[in-house]
């Protein structure tokens, strides 16, 4: 075994943990995900996961798209049963009209075009999370842990570097949005900590 299959099998294992972290607090109804978003983030990740390793032909680098793919089924699941129906934002029928549109350059051109459509896509779909997290609605510790495994996914495409700029593309956005979702929900959190100890004192 390599040292980048090693960092796939790693960084797949903490992204699954992290998972089960977030699930607690669905099953303890501490966290009320979306339907329709986590639905949302069901094709994003699919057609990513699929075209991602098209257009990169490496399954190692593939290996956290398809984990994260998988545990959106999953968090969806739950949802099912744990969560909300909520209408969709303004933004996320957007990033849905892109999803497709991202489908179609696939089935038109390539796997390559329509992955790196679709991560305009999949940035207008992490917003309401954004916002989620700026009401301290997102719980922290998996989305550092989210975020440490896109970086080790980042680390594997740079180790099996083979001149493919766009590999890189998506690992990088991803390990992007997890850390900012992970700084704002600690930053809020703080914030929010800080005020009550002011209240009290």
């Amino acid at each position: 075994m390599n040292f980048s299959t090693l960092l796939t099998i790693i960084g797949s294992s903490l992204f699954l943990f992290s998972f089960i972290i977030y699930n607690k607090n669905i099953i303890k109804r501490k966290s009320k995900p979306n339907i329709a978003s986590w639905g949302l983030f069901i094709i994003i990740t699919g057609i990513n996961s699929f075209s991602y390793i098209r257009m990169s032909g490496d399954i190692i680098k593939s290996g956290l798209a398809f984990t994260d793919f998988f545990t959106c089924v999953v968090i969806l699941i739950l949802s099912l049963f744990y969560g909300n129906f909520l209408k969709l934002e303004k933004i996320e029928n957007l990033a849905i009209v892109l999803t497709f549109i991202s489908l179609f350059l696939w089935l038109i051109f390539s796997a390559m075009y329509a992955n790196l459509f679709l991560q305009i896509g999949y940035i207008l779909a992490f917003i309401p999370t954004f916002k989620n997290a700026f009401n301290n609605k997102e719980t922290i510790l998996p989305w550092f842990l989210w975020a440490i495994a896109m970086l080790l996914s980042v680390i594997v495409v740079l180790l099996r570097w083979n001149n493919q700029y766009q590999d890189l593309i998506n690992p990088l956005i991803a390990f992007l949005l997890h850390l900012g979702v992970a700084l704002i929900a600690w930053k809020t959190y703080k914030k929010q900590k800080e005020g009550f100890l002011v209240s009290i004192s």
